[in-house]
């Protein structure tokens, strides 16, 4: 369960990271 609730946790941040490049980028 711990595992499975890290999970949502790590693709949420990568996700804000990959968002944040693009307006770098822009």
């Amino acid at each position: 369960v711990g595992v499975k609730n890290k999970t949502p946790e790590v693709q949420t941040k990568l996700g804000n990271s990959i968002v944040i490049d693009v307006d770098k980028n822009q």
